[in-house]
């Protein structure tokens, strides 16, 4: 069960693993955890901000779970998505930062069924959940301090990894997205429901080159998003 207690917090972070949170939790202060559904919270000051920050887990479910917990425990201010994703595009290569314009769920079709489109969701009515613009500016103004160069775009979510071209190519029919990801879809529904801003920052970590590339790059891109995140915070 969920306990009553209530830890007001400015931002919520959500992380799918544990090696992209690790780097932010290694950077906040007066921290403490406790678990809510069997899910790990580790609130404290990040850059003397108020935040909690959270493992999800892989996928769409997992992620919506956390964030519903971290809305009605927390009810933080807006929430963050910070991690890794695959390109979707020759473009946008490994270890580039992108941050979300919008979010599409491109593996959620009610077509046969009255939904307008693949990727309609009917509980918002649309396609393109769009972030929030002052959080999502903030985010790439902070990723050129650092020496990055921001890209912005739709970020594609489905619960499935996208390593061949065929997929990619459905993915961005659907979505018109250049990074797909598990999470942010899922995260972004949510907090649209709620009425809650969000934003989503993703490290390229492979390109559809299979399970190599990724474990190669995995790391540097989890703390690539997590430095991100930690500027963005110093200027909330």
């Amino acid at each position: 069960m969920i306990s009553n207690t209530k830890n007001k917090v400015k931002a919520a972070i959500i992380c799918a693993l544990t090696k992209e949170a690790k780097a932010l939790i290694g950077e906040m202060t007066e921290k403490h955890s406790q678990v809510l559904l069997g899910r790990e919270y580790t609130c404290g000051l990040l850059c003397g901000k108020p935040v909690c920050v959270a493992v999800s887990g892989v996928g769409k479910v997992a992620s919506a779970a956390c964030t519903q917990t971290m809305l009605l425990c927390y009810e933080p201010e807006f929430v963050i998505n910070t991690g890794a994703g695959g390109s979707l595009v020759p473009e946008i290569k490994v270890l580039d930062t992108v941050i979300a314009t919008d979010v599409v769920e491109y593996d959620y079709d009610t077509s046969l069924c009255g939904g307008e489109c693949e990727g309609f969701i009917d509980a918002i009515g649309e396609v393109h959940m769009k972030c929030d613009e002052k959080l999502s500016a903030l985010l790439a103004e902070c990723t050129e301090k650092l020496g990055q160069k921001a890209i912005r775009g739709t970020i594609a979510t489905g619960d499935t990894f996208v390593v061949d071209e065929d997929k990619k190519e459905r993915v961005r029919r659907i979505s018109g997205g250049i990074v797909c990801e598990m999470e942010g879809g899922a995260i972004g529904q949510v907090c649209r429901m709620a009425n809650v801003p969000f934003c989503i920052v993703r490290t390229v970590s492979d390109t559809g080159g299979g399970e190599e590339e990724y474990l190669k790059f995995i790391d540097n891109a989890s703390k690539y998003s997590a430095s991100v995140v930690t500027e963005f915070i110093k200027h909330i």
